[in-house]
């Protein structure tokens, strides 16, 4: 029986979880950069939404639409990406982008809000993140572990990756569920106890 965890998969998940950190660093130094010459209206939008979320429900379908076009084309393009010879560098890229995106948003909050834009940053990916973070990181470290070469593998090669694919995108199905249902109950739980 193959062993589903090896040194392979260690190195892959530690060289992509070392991206996302220096991508990470690289977000938290332009938004620490970049927040002296944000304008104002990005302060009032983000106060006016979070007021907007205490008030009033979301329309939960059409939000799950959205979500459904926005995230799953990440998953597609990642896993179409894996069968070409970018995989690699695709599978970083996307590490280092993730990365950025949650340094530069994370400080942001940090600078805007103090601790209260930290808290609702962290509340704002939560409980979708549970879903996201792991499916998505199995799909890249698959990717960077295949490097584009899945065509010349065994073709239990090519269904093991089709399977892989097909679970990490049901993870981000459930993180879609979770983002549309869970999570404006969860911010509206935080906008009372803020």
């Amino acid at each position: 029986m193959k062993k589903f965890w090896d040194e392979e998969w260690t190195g892959v998940i530690g060289m992509l979880a070392g991206c996302f950190l220096v991508g990470m660093a690289a977000g938290a130094l332009f938004g620490n950069l970049a927040y002296p010459y944000r304008g104002q209206e990005a302060d009032l939008l983000g106060v006016y939404l979070f007021n907007r979320l205490k008030e009033e429900k979301i329309a939960t379908r059409s939000y799950f639409y959205y979500l459904l076009e926005q995230r799953m084309r990440g998953y597609l393009f990642f896993a179409l990406a894996g069968l070409t010879g970018a995989a690699r560098l695709s599978a970083v890229g996307g590490m280092l982008v993730m990365g950025f995106l949650a340094g530069a948003g994370g400080s942001m909050g940090v600078l805007q809000q103090g601790i209260q834009g930290a808290l609702f940053f962290l509340g704002a990916n939560f409980p979708q993140a549970i879903l996201y973070i792991p499916s998505m990181l199995f799909l890249l470290g698959e990717i960077y572990r295949q490097n584009g070469k899945i065509w010349r593998k065994s073709k239990g090669m090519v269904k093991e990756y089709v399977l892989t694919v097909f679970l990490c995108i049901l993870g981000g199905m459930g993180g879609i569920l979770l983002e549309t249902y869970g999570n404006p109950v969860f911010l509206s739980w935080m906008a009372d106890k803020m």
